[in-house]
């Protein structure tokens, strides 16, 4: 009796995962667009994974991963803010002769764009400006300028 439920509950579940597959092909096209885009209206919480070797004197080797959340907030009608954020996590073996591995944060960087909802042309030109800094963690050192993207959605 008991393997029959589980097997009833096992083949809804597999039903509704082919469901949910279904309805987000659809749509898969629409978010990679979305993804791609710096400015979309969508929590996106992007990794990049780089591996270095061949440092400091040819033996050296370093990972990083960069975490990059991109959180956007409506302020307003016409407008939205985009908070991005790059946090970079390294792990880093012998990238100067005798001084072993080494891990942390590397420098963390935020930047916020404001950009218009709509786009600006029938041919989907958009843009985004605003601040950023950058938190230099082992010298504190702290960088203030300007984040522009200009992109053509179609």
């Amino acid at each position: 009796m008991k393997s029959s439920a589980c097997g009833h509950t096992l083949l809804s579940a597999f039903g509704l995962l082919l469901l949910s597959t279904s309805v987000d092909a659809q749509n898969a096209d629409g978010l990679a667009k979305q993804l791609s885009n710096p400015i979309a209206s969508l929590i996106s919480v992007p990794m990049q994974l780089n591996y270095d070797e061949g440092l400091g004197t040819g033996d050296g080797s370093r990972f990083l991963l960069n975490i990059q959340p991109g959180i956007p907030v409506s302020i307003g009608s016409d407008w939205n803010m985009i908070s991005r954020t790059i946090i970079p996590l390294i792990d880093q073996n012998e990238i100067q002769p005798g001084a072993g591995s080494q891990s942390g944060f590397g420098d963390v960087t935020q930047s916020l764009f404001f950009s218009p909802k709509a786009l600006l042309t029938g041919s989907g030109w958009t843009w985004g400006v605003g601040p950023a800094q950058t938190n230099g963690e082992w010298l504190d050192i702290r960088r203030l300028g300007e984040s522009r993207v200009v992109l053509r959605r179609r």
